[in-house]
């Protein structure tokens, strides 16, 4: 599995020690994972284990703005990582980037709000495994199945708060659905639609780029490049509220243009 898949990122802001961003923009899986940069074999940074290590490093916080885009993953390391949220005295918002599919929908649950767009959407459905053996180990199997997702239905339905019967949720996960923000909303599943736009981290999605798609050492220059115009483009200070959006996309075209010169200019 490449790396790009198993990384959770935590950021503070330095005028926000007590606020704590927590990214799940990766498949939710424990055990071990390979680093392509290291050459090495290592724990998973997006499994249960390493989630709870690396959040008691901010138990001080007292807010945590988890910012969720993932497919989802596997189901006991998901569920672990919902209910060390719950503990965690942080208040928890929760802001459906793009997609909170299958465990990850679970772990959105946690949050004590949670905000969606009115392009992001969840995603759920039955529990699903891998199962070889004879007939009695796929009944087996099929037993431990109702189970688990008799778990995130009882997850769904304590978060809907009456919204959703238990009965409509179970059969929404028995044939798989996908929910727009709208149907969150009017099912219980989330607590808000914002109207404003998605933040965007470019140089957090050009450093993911990076790592998933460019394979050589020169492509990973050039991308460590533009993320560093990106930055110098982007760090200005208190911009006029009426020109805010626009003055902010006109910087970070011209740091693309700039980078787009450089290439041209070193290819000649």
């Amino acid at each position: 599995m490449n790396s790009i898949f198993n990384r959770f990122e935590f950021k503070l802001e330095a005028d926000k020690p007590k606020e704590l961003n927590l990214y799940l923009y990766s498949q939710v899986r424990g055990g071990l994972d390979i680093n392509w940069d290291k050459k090495t074999i290592e724990e998973s940074k997006t499994g249960a284990k390493y989630f709870a290590a690396k959040l008691d490093e901010y138990k001080d916080c007292e807010h945590i703005n988890l910012y969720i885009n993932s497919l989802g993953g596997q189901i006991k390391e998901g569920v672990a990582i919902g209910n060390i949220l719950k503990r965690h005295k942080a208040n928890v918002t929760c802001y459906v980037d793009g997609w909170a599919c299958s465990i990850a929908s679970v772990i959105a649950m946690a949050a004590d709000e949670i905000i969606m767009y009115s392009n992001s959407m969840m995603m759920i459905h039955q529990a699903s495994c891998y199962c070889e053996g004879n007939a009695d180990d796929m009944r087996t199997a099929a037993a431990e199945l109702d189970k688990m997702t008799d778990t995130a239905i009882t997850t769904y339905a304590e978060r809907c708060n009456g919204k959703c019967s238990r009965e409509e949720i179970s059969e929404m996960v028995k044939v798989g659905t996908w929910l727009t923000a709208a149907e969150c909303l009017e099912k219980g599943f989330c607590d808000s639609i914002s109207t404003a736009e998605q933040p965007v981290d470019m140089a957090t999605m050009l450093s993911d780029t990076k790592q998933y798609t460019m394979s050589s050492a020169l492509d990973r220059e050039n991308v460590d490049k533009l993320i560093e115009l990106y930055k110098k483009a982007t760090a200005q200070q208190a911009l006029p509220a009426k020109n805010a959006e626009e003055e902010k996309t006109n910087a970070a075209m011209s740091a693309f243009e700039k980078f787009m010169k450089m290439e041209v200019k070193k290819n000649d």
